[in-house]
């Protein structure tokens, strides 16, 4: 979005963030009407999204798994850090905002998106502890 849009503000940021989500609903919608499994991946908002997802699940008769990836904020503040110390991260994620306003932000909480189905919690603060539960589809 940034490439095709152009990298701005923290504002701009926000705004191509929810146009990209727009088109990952569209593609989400279109799989399940053609009667297609879909995975979407997003930084989703409890507050925002479950509504959206579980009208399309209720529409199409599609059953949910939500996998709720999380780590302590502690954590995923070091994993940005690092991220952004790549030099690879595009300039479009603004995070001009300071690595203070950053940190609070990742301290959450980030609540699952309540949606009817299954949800599995897995924290990934340490990845080499992360055991896989037994699916049940």
């Amino acid at each position: 979005m940034f490439d095709a849009l152009g990298a701005g503000d923290k504002t701009w940021s926000l705004k191509t963030s929810a146009a990209a989500h727009r088109i990952l609903d569209y593609w989400i919608v279109e799989e399940l009407r053609t009667g297609h499994s879909v995975i979407g991946e997003s930084n989703f908002k409890k507050d925002l999204d479950s509504k959206r997802f579980q009208d399309a699940a209720d529409k199409y008769d599609a059953s949910l798994l939500q996998i709720m990836c999380k780590a302590s904020g502690k954590v995923l503040f070091k994993r940005w850090v690092a991220r952004i110390q790549t030099g690879e991260r595009h300039e479009g994620h603004a995070e001009a905002i300071g690595l203070e306003q950053i940190k609070k932000d990742l301290a959450g909480p980030y609540p699952a998106l309540q949606l009817s189905g299954q949800l599995i919690t897995l924290d990934t603060s340490d990845f080499s502890t992360v055991e896989l539960p037994e699916l049940h589809l």
